[in-house]
């Protein structure tokens, strides 16, 4: 949806905050891993020819038009949905990690909808606390 925000996100992230309050057992795949499943046109002939979904073919020669349009690097067109439903079916295919995640949640401006993830280990407190106070003190 924009730079910062995937477009459900962005929607409504009061609903996007409260979910992630007080639901249970929620995950989130990024758009950064849901950006590698990308969808070939060689792959979608293959399906078109021997698959039951017709549809198929039109749907992804769209969206391969439009991601080429924004990266024309892009092989294909990447299926966010579909890796996401992967991850129920398949979860030996992820490294699965738990984060706090806080979404922008103000009316307006570019960062509305911004998922926040908190990654970097910070596990030894103790020992901060004890050099900052003795750097700052003087004392050991």
């Amino acid at each position: 949806m924009t730079t910062v925000a995937e477009a459900n996100f962005q929607g409504d992230p009061f609903a996007v905050n409260i979910v992630l309050t007080y639901a249970t057992n929620v995950t989130i795949i990024p758009l950064n891993a849901t950006q590698k499943a990308i969808v070939t046109p060689g792959m979608v002939e293959y399906i078109d020819s021997f698959g039951k979904m017709k549809i198929l073919k039109p749907l992804m020669e769209y969206y391969t038009r439009f991601y080429q349009e924004r990266d024309p690097s892009l092989l294909g067109s990447p299926v966010h949905d579909a890796l996401t439903l992967m991850a129920t079916m398949y979860p030996e295919m992820f490294i699965f990690a738990s984060y706090p995640v806080t979404v922008v949640d103000k009316l307006d401006g570019p960062a509305r909808g911004q998922s926040i993830v908190e990654t970097r280990p910070y596990e030894n407190y103790d020992m901060f606390f004890h050099n900052f106070m003795s750097i700052l003190t003087g004392c050991e």
